[in-house]
């Protein structure tokens, strides 16, 4: 839960979440020089956690396959389009 300022301050700068769902996983968000958009997606806890839906069509880059829709405890994807 966020505290009534935080959220203020998400709305006056304009800043967005990278998933709306609330999936108590870590996303991080880099562009590449070339604009390639990368999601570093990590589930910090001993729990299986569900991929937020946006990202179902996405790439993990480190097995080449489609991403898949629940990250296991303590697992990592990285993904694109």
């Amino acid at each position: 839960m966020q505290s009534p300022l935080f959220d203020q301050i998400l709305e006056i700068t304009h800043i967005e979440p990278l998933a709306n769902e609330n999936n108590e996983l870590e996303i991080t968000k880099r562009i590449t020089e070339d604009g390639k958009e990368l999601y570093f997606i990590l589930n910090m806890s001993n729990d299986k956690r569900k991929l937020p839906d946006k990202f179902s069509a996405y790439q993990d880059l480190l097995t080449g396959k489609i991403a898949s829709q629940t990250l296991k405890a303590w697992d990592v994807e990285i993904l694109n389009k």
